[in-house]
């Protein structure tokens, strides 16, 4: 009796999709009987800030695409006659959140993907015709997310559909159909890319005219990226994290630099370390590309050595 059960378990654990796939089947008078067996309930995954890969400072990075593949489908025949069938499906239904122009499948003897237009369309996946025959099928799923995905559950159903036809009539002489859930989710996420360290340069007696003094160093086109989903829109504060200074500097280091954003008016950046500023928002989901210019004012407080100022760009959903 324990070897028994033990096979009945070895069986069992070698046949996990035969626990969890459905199948339903229809007999036509004792003649003829088909079965249509499909996958598992599947979760595509989830949409959150990895799904928007390799993010750039000037808006580059794309959605990477949430997809299950190799989810069989297969169609049983048992019949003493060859009849004509039909494997098809359609969307049953969807979720709002769901948008179907960005949902797609392939299968049976479909080479591309191809997407659904319409709840309740039925959509070819493959067809023969046989007396006794057993067909599995690969299908594939793919959604595409964007920026436009709200957080919340997303799911749709379809239906899949075998149905039989005498060579000689239009109509079909039965059919049988098993449904089966699709669904993934989406959270709040936010992406931030931050442009490179900016040198603005070198202070040395190049940068001095006898008529007019010190010229500012100065660095332009510093792009910032920031895309989110969040309904409510982002905000994004620049702070300064830190300074440094050669030992001896008397001057007011933040005193000096200035800063602007998307060509508007220099503000300075004294402060900063101790209170950061507001400098762009959105009220809804979506990107944008922020420029930001620097300049440094130089005068006589500027003695030799390095200078840094860590700038910290803070980007928060709302």
């Amino acid at each position: 009796m324990n070897h028994l059960l033990g096979l009945i378990l070895i069986l069992l654990l070698a046949s996990p999709v035969a626990l969890f796939a459905g199948t339903s089947c229809n007999d036509f008078w004792g003649m003829d009987e088909t079965c249509i067996t499909v996958h598992p309930e599947l979760n595509l995954g989830t949409i959150d800030s990895a799904t928007f890969q390799d993010p750039t400072p000037q808006g580059g990075g794309f959605f990477a695409v949430l997809e299950s593949l190799g989810n069989g489908v297969t169609v049983v025949r048992t019949s003493t006659f060859a009849m004509t069938w039909l494997l098809e499906v359609q969307v049953v239904s969807a979720s709002p959140l769901v948008d179907l122009s960005r949902f797609s499948w392939r299968g049976g003897d479909q080479t591309s993907y191809t997407t659904f237009p319409a709840v309740g369309v039925w959509m070819r996946v493959a067809s023969g015709r046989s007396i006794d025959s057993t067909d599995t099928f690969s299908i594939d799923y793919r959604y595409q997310p964007t920026v436009n995905d709200p957080p919340g559950d997303y799911a749709l159903t379809l239906r899949y559909r075998v149905s039989l036809f005498w060579w000689f009539l239009v109509n079909p002489v039965y059919s049988v159909h098993h449904d089966v859930s699709l669904s993934w989710n989406a959270l709040t996420w936010l992406v931030l890319a931050v442009h490179d360290p900016v040198d603005l340069g070198t202070i040395d007696s190049a940068i001095f005219d006898i008529d007019h003094g010190f010229s500012s160093l100065e660095s332009f086109g510093n792009q910032v990226f920031v895309i989110s989903n969040s309904p409510n829109g982002w905000e994004v504060v620049l702070g300064v994290a830190s300074t440094s200074a050669p030992p001896g500097f008397q001057g007011d280091l933040l005193a000096d630099l200035y800063w602007r954003i998307d060509e508007g008016t220099y503000h300075s950046a004294i402060g900063l370390d101790m209170a950061p500023v507001l400098v762009a928002s959105r009220p809804a989901a979506g990107s944008a590309v922020l420029t930001f210019d620097f300049r440094y004012q130089v005068d006589t407080d500027d003695i030799p050595g390095a200078y840094t100022v860590t700038l910290r760009y803070t980007a928060t959903a709302r």
